[in-house]
């Protein structure tokens, strides 16, 4: 499976005015994507003046406004370095405490499961460190997929629009058929004259 570019991947979601804007922005891409959003709701709320008076265009404005705070916050985390002394001390202690370890473990296990059980205390240790290592930086990484992320805020989108679009056609039935029960009745009362 061949891995595809981030430059090829949001290609295929937006549009070419919105892909070029946000490649020639440089600094903090994801901000601009949220802006790209925040823009096309806007545009469906010109488009659709029932929209814009929804209780919906309000929750996607402030679902808008907290994933730019948001991902404000998390710039500003993956921004700060962690020191590269915690690095380097967390790693030696890490070291220390794994080298101690079986002498701690010797009365208490048998000779046969020492060596499997350090091994695999080992692995999963160093691996939660490398874990943290690759999370601090998770978008250089490829721990978070950008075109997994743009799908399911679409899908949500349709998903919210085709709620309200539903409500509206069962509200506009419920009026037809109050109107269509009235009418009936008055009919009914006037052939019985």
């Amino acid at each position: 499976m061949s891995r595809v570019s981030r430059e090829e991947e949001l290609g295929e979601l937006l549009s070419e005015r919105d892909f070029l804007v946000l490649k020639e922005r440089r600094t903090h891409r994801p901000l601009a994507l949220t802006e790209i959003i925040a823009q096309e709701v806007a545009h469906l709320a010109k488009e659709h003046r029932d929209f814009r008076e929804s209780p919906y265009f309000t929750r996607f404005l402030i679902n808008i406004d907290r994933l730019g705070h948001h991902i404000t916050e998390v710039h500003r985390l993956t921004k700060s370095p962690v020191p590269p002394i915690f690095y380097t001390h967390a790693l030696r202690f890490l070291t220390l405490w794994l080298f101690t370890l079986p002498f701690a473990l010797v009365d208490k296990l048998p000779m046969r499961a020492l060596v499997p059980t350090m091994g695999l205390m080992t692995w999963i240790l160093f691996g939660l460190r490398e874990l943290g290592v690759k999370a601090q930086y998770p978008f250089s990484t490829g721990l978070v997929n950008l075109k997994t992320l743009w799908k399911e805020v679409v899908f949500d989108a349709r998903i919210s629009l085709e709620m309200k679009d539903k409500k509206e056609e069962e509200e506009e039935e419920e009026e037809e058929e109050e109107g269509a029960g009235k009418n009936g009745g008055e009919e009914k009362k006037l052939s019985g004259f």
